[in-house]
């Protein structure tokens, strides 16, 4: 007994390629199962970095530069074509239209996120910015902004 044990080590010892097919040819299923899921799980995370603007979007936790007595705003553009030509840190008045009269409703307030999608210049529905405003006037900007949506006019500096 103990020579056929020595003579299968042997074998075993002798040719790595004959263990290799050997151990592919018994584990096939499950390791087919596992490269599947090792493909979709590049996939996944191939196209959650596609998505990596929306993601680096500011949220009121970050707090990308803020400065003190200042809020993020979430603020509704009439038209998303605006937004295709706005820039992060742009600085833009936000101009309501309560009673049918253009109002400036928030002067020189600064832009810290744009939409992902949606943002050329054929776009016809609205789109969601992200401003930085003083914190006295995040409520009047989200009143105008919740009645119909607001346009902006952009600062040169």
């Amino acid at each position: 007994m103990p020579a056929q044990h020595a003579e299968r080590a042997s074998r075993t010892r002798r040719s790595p390629r004959a263990f290799a097919r050997r151990f592919l040819r018994r584990h096939r299923r499950a390791l087919a199962a596992a490269t599947a899921g090792l493909g979709v799980l590049l996939a996944l995370t191939t196209l959650r970095g596609a998505s990596a603007p929306a993601a680096s979007s500011p949220s009121p936790s970050d707090g990308p530069g803020l400065r003190a007595g200042e809020v993020i705003v979430p603020v509704l553009l009439t038209s998303g074509a605006i937004a295709g030509v706005l820039s992060e840190g742009d600085i833009v008045d936000i101009v309501g239209f309560p009673e049918g009269q253009a109002t400036v409703v928030a002067p020189r307030v600064r832009i810290i996120g744009l939409p992902a999608t949606g943002t050329s210049f054929s776009a016809t529905s609205s789109a969601v910015v992200l401003v930085a405003a003083p914190s006295s006037q995040a409520l009047a900007l989200s009143a105008a902004s919740s009645d119909g949506g607001v346009t902006v006019t952009i600062h040169s500096d």
